[in-house]
């Protein structure tokens, strides 16, 4: 009995150390305390992009046609360019107390696959355009606070966050594969919920993060 419980244990740890989990956040709190928070942010993003992408394809796949898919493709890159007028006119707080309402938003539409799974996947596809607008915008306001408060972190943030975001995506992949392998699509979104939620909790909880550095102008 004991040796089988070292066992799992030990299971356990391995798989933390092949995502580099502990690494990770260690790296993350070398930053000063808002590009902190901003990787935090980014990595479980990258975790839940990674539990539901899969499934969202595949559904897409079943309820909307090839044109309509890419149109809506086209709309998330013309959402990307509306970065300048976001960046201009909101706070850094202000833009991520936009992304949480978003969250809730997609949140609740994904709740919607129990009821209607068409009507699942339109919500979705509408909210995910309003998500690329917002989320951009925020990462780039993000971007020049760092380049003007702390040009020296820069290089190794970029070398960071691009690590961080495969290692946190191979983890909502590895869960996705897994789930989706050995049970069905509704329990890969149930998953997919519940990590949404706990993620929801942690941002509404942090409402007020950037209070400090809006006084500052940003």
């Amino acid at each position: 009995m004991y040796k089988r419980a070292v066992k799992s244990t030990i299971t356990f740890l391995d798989i933390i150390n092949i995502f580099n989990i502990k690494r990770t956040f260690m790296k993350f709190s070398e930053f000063d305390n808002v590009t902190e928070f901003r990787l935090q942010n980014s990595y479980a993003i990258s975790i839940m992009m990674a539990l539901m992408m899969p499934i969202i394809i595949v559904l897409k796949g079943l309820v909307m046609a090839a044109w309509i898919i890419s149109v809506f493709g086209i709309l998330n890159m013309l959402a990307i360019k509306s970065n300048n007028y976001f960046v201009k006119k909101y706070t850094i707080g202000e833009l991520y107390k936009i992304g949480n309402i978003l969250h809730l938003l997609g949140l609740v539409g994904t709740l919607i696959y129990f009821i209607n799974v068409e009507v699942m996947i339109w919500v979705e596809s509408i909210v995910v355009i309003l998500d690329y607008a917002i989320y951009s915008s925020y990462s780039i306001a993000l971007t020049n606070y760092l380049t003007k408060e702390h040009p020296y972190s820069m290089s190794e943030f970029q070398i960071v966050k691009n690590s961080s975001y495969a290692d946190s995506s191979l983890i909502g992949l590895f869960i996705t594969t897994l789930v989706t392998f050995y049970f069905t699509v509704g329990v890969a979104i149930g998953v997919y919920i519940v990590f949404s939620l706990l993620f929801l909790i942690w941002l509404f909880k942090n409402w007020n993060i950037y209070n400090a550095i809006e006084k500052k102008g940003y």
